[in-house]
C-alpha cells in the first residue's frame, strides 16, 4: 500500500464438526510504503471441532531499509530499487501458485491497479 491508501483484510474460515482433522491457516502480509497507507487485518477462525490444525496471523511491515541502502549503494536509484525489491516479493508469491490460469491472471494483471 502507498500513500494515503487504505485496505481491510478480513476473512473468515469455518470448520464444522464433521471436518476431523482438517487444516486450516490464514495468512496475510501487508508492505506499507508510506507512513500514510494503513491496513486493517481481521483474520478470523470459527472451529467447531477439536481434532485440526489451524492457524491464523497478520504481518505488516515496509521495504527492508538495507537491502535498498545496497542496491542504490550500486548506483540503483530508489524507484527502481524498490520497484526491484516488490517485484522479488511477488516472484515469491508467484512461486506458490500452482494453477496456471490462476498464475497467468496474477502476471497479466495492471499493477498500476494496486500499486
Amino acid at each position: 500500500l502507498h500513500d494515503n491508501s487504505k485496505a481491510v483484510f478480513e476473512a473468515m474460515s469455518k470448520v464444522n464438526e464433521k471436518a476431523l482433522y482438517s487444516k486450516v491457516h490464514q495468512n496475510t502480509d501487508t508492505i506499507l510504503l508510506s507512513d500514510d497507507a494503513t491496513i486493517f487485518a481481521k483474520p478470523h477462525l470459527e472451529i467447531n471441532i477439536d481434532e485440526l490444525e489451524a492457524s491464523h496471523g497478520a504481518t505488516t511491515g515496509s521495504l527492508d531499509q538495507d537491502q535498498l541502502l545496497y542496491l542504490q549503494s550500486r548506483g540503483i536509484d530508489e524507484a527502481l530499487a524498490k520497484k526491484m525489491l516488490l517485484k522479488a516479493i511477488e516472484n515469491e508469491i508467484l512461486d506458490t501458485i500452482l494453477d496456471e490460469k490462476v498464475k497467468d491472471f496474477v502476471i497479466n494483471y495492471e499493477r498500476s491497479s494496486y500499486v
